[in-house]
């Protein structure tokens, strides 16, 4: 009967020390870093980022943040640290580290984010926007664009071309060549031409100005002419 109670008695404690370390370990709290969110961030905006550890407010918790690359922020130890969204950060990506203090000692207390900086562009500047036309009047809406061009150096002109689906290639790239031929007379090379193609079930052009610093083998119809989404019977 003594060793009866004497394994009982074991079996209690030991259940009881085993209670209380996954106590301990259910008590440590899951740290998330939440970052801004949203496709664009605005230029000259104060963002904040923030840790959630999903404990009450503690004073002997310090917040130790790190960014990869080296950005100015405020408010170092706390739980949220804010930074502006000055020009120079445009199409960054930011690494973000944090390791807080005042955990319990077997408690995880590091986490990592990342996120990317991009301001929003705003709406693009529209040259034209016109349906088919007679070749006379597509030769004057070109020629005003000439004269648009000329005054904007540091643009090109980005050509979106909706087709009908029984369009074919040669008929595409026909429209292209006469537009870059039209355009070289009034004096507007091919390199500052960019084309893309829009499946509709109507023809129309609308032109768009385009930094100069877009890649050109992104937008170039030799390329995109061969990403055409039209039916099969044509290829």
């Amino acid at each position: 009967m003594k060793h009866f109670w004497l394994i009982v008695l074991t079996f209690l404690v030991t259940s009881n020390v085993l209670r209380g370390q996954n106590q301990s370990a259910n008590s440590c709290p899951q740290i998330e870093i939440v970052t801004p969110a949203g496709s664009y961030l605005g230029l000259g905006d104060t963002y904040n980022i923030s840790a959630n550890i999903g404990l009450p407010h503690n004073s002997e918790i310090k917040y130790i943040w790190t960014f990869h690359p080296n950005i100015p922020f405020n408010k170092q130890g706390k739980a949220v640290v804010s930074f502006l969204a000055s020009e120079d950060l445009n199409g960054m990506k930011i690494k973000v580290s944090l390791k807080v203090d005042g955990l319990p000692q077997k408690c995880l207390n590091s986490a990592n984010a990342s996120f990317q900086i991009w301001f929003n562009p705003g709406t693009p500047l529209t040259f034209d926007t016109y349906g088919k036309l007679p070749l006379n009047e597509e030769r004057e809406r070109l020629a005003n664009l000439a004269e648009q061009l000329a005054k904007l150096s540091d643009a090109n002109a980005y050509f979106v071309l909706s087709f009908k689906p029984s369009m074919t290639r040669t008929i595409l790239k026909t429209r292209v060549r006469r537009i870059i031929t039209t355009l070289k007379i009034y004096g507007i090379e091919e390199s500052r031409l960019l084309f893309t193609f829009s499946e509709s079930d109507r023809q129309s052009t609308t032109i768009y100005a385009s930094p100069q610093s877009h890649k050109r083998e992104i937008y170039t119809w030799e390329n995109t002419i061969d990403m055409l989404r039209i039916p099969r019977r044509l290829k």
